[in-house]
């Protein structure tokens, strides 16, 4: 039945969700009959505007990341079809690493913690969604694959607050980034590149502050690091939980923020950044701002 559906409609259901109720029969057998007539065959993807998470695109290619929450690992297996099937994508999409049809084991890994920088350089959180194992094995797929020569494994903590490594820092132009300071300060950088052996990888803790390795990377004497708004903790927190820090550079100097973020806002703008501010309070509510839904 939903091989005749037309394609709006199809898309509709296979991320708004299916009910049995929507199914034009009487359902059959148990898992049919136990769900009741507003259970869910296909269950929803509420997250699924969140874009970024389940596929990264990194110097050419894509990533095809298994996703942390079981609730949300349906949204890699629609994009991978999108990749395989649309007539803009098909035959034209390099996958470096993921596959949805795979049991990925421990290895989780999600695009918000993905940034590529530059200089054959990849940037990858390591928190609450991403896992060393994916890092290591996304790590051996871009080294093998030509692709960088270099990637920095960032420890975050495992909370809710800094899930992604884009929550707490992003790129608005040039040498200028936003940041959580009250996270970036404490995470860790582990220098990963090609091994002596086909099968490893050779790394080291840096024991240089994030900022500092971004900017060597970079070719910046420093980074001009514009902190989450406000003049009290409980001010920061709010913003940065409100995705403050999470804004999309559409050019350098040009970023996407949501308009509740007035203090953060007006830091940007103080250090010469055009900040393009919508409004955002429902959108936010599923923690995420401007580059997690690009």
């Amino acid at each position: 039945w939903m091989d005749e559906l037309p394609e709006k409609a199809l898309a509709e259901f296979l991320i708004g969700g299916l009910e049995v109720g929507d199914l034009p029969f009487d359902p059959v057998g148990l898992f049919g009959n136990h769900l009741g007539r507003f259970g869910f065959v296909l269950p929803p993807l509420p997250n699924f505007l969140f874009t970024r998470d389940n596929s990264a695109w990194v110097y050419g290619g894509v990533t095809l990341n298994p996703m942390y929450w079981v609730a949300r690992k349906p949204e890699t297996l629609l994009m991978a079809a999108i990749y395989r099937f649309h007539p803009k994508f098909a035959g034209k999409v390099n996958v470096h690493w993921g596959d949805p049809l795979e049991d990925h084991g421990l290895a989780t890994l999600e695009g918000g913690d993905i940034m590529p920088l530059g200089n054959r350089t990849v940037l990858v959180g390591m928190g609450e969604r991403s896992s060393p194992q994916a890092i290591g094995q996304l790590s051996k797929a871009l080294f093998d694959g030509g692709m960088v020569d270099r990637v920095i494994a960032c420890q975050l903590p495992k909370t809710r607050s800094a899930m992604h490594l884009d929550t707490v820092f992003t790129f608005c132009g040039g040498n200028v980034v936003t940041a959580f300071k009250e996270v970036a300060d404490a995470v860790i950088c582990y220098d990963l590149r090609p091994g002596e052996g086909a099968k490893t990888l050779a790394f080291n803790q840096d024991s240089r502050h994030l900022f500092e390795v971004v900017a060597e990377i970079l070719g910046y004497p420093a980074l001009e690091v514009v902190a989450t708004g406000g003049d009290t903790p409980e001010e920061r927190e709010r913003e940065q939980w409100n995705d403050g820090n999470n804004v999309l550079a559409l050019s350098p100097g040009v970023v996407v923020g949501y308009d509740r973020n007035d203090d953060t806002n007006a830091a940007l703008s103080a250090a010469g950044i055009e900040v393009l501010a919508i409004p955002g309070a429902e959108l936010g509510r599923g923690r995420g701002g401007g580059r997690c839904m690009s």
